[in-house]
């Protein structure tokens, strides 16, 4: 199986507008920024969308705090995601 690597995190923060700081000044680019989302990118493409923590449409944070609240990884083919999902245990 080839996965290629993170295609996107997705962030709950508390400020965005801090987090979207922290980002940039690690080298990130701006991309999208909107009242509800602000997606910042690097050369590969791969991606960092933030969101306020209390956003209902983020999952459910596995810590308290900001946290990465979804990972969504790339992979070479659809064969691979296809082999990714049939290995998945049952009821996962």
């Amino acid at each position: 199986m080839n996965i290629t690597g993170v295609e996107s995190i997705l962030y709950g923060c508390a400020d965005v507008a801090a987090a979207q700081k922290f980002f940039t000044d690690l080298g990130f680019v701006p991309d999208e920024i909107g009242a509800e989302e602000t997606t910042l990118r690097l050369p590969d493409n791969s991606a960092v969308i933030l969101r306020a923590a209390n956003d209902p449409s983020l999952p459910e944070a596995p810590v308290a705090g900001d946290t990465a609240r979804e990972v969504v990884w790339g992979v070479d083919s659809l064969e691979t995601q296809e082999a990714i999902a049939a290995a998945r245990p049952r009821g996962a």
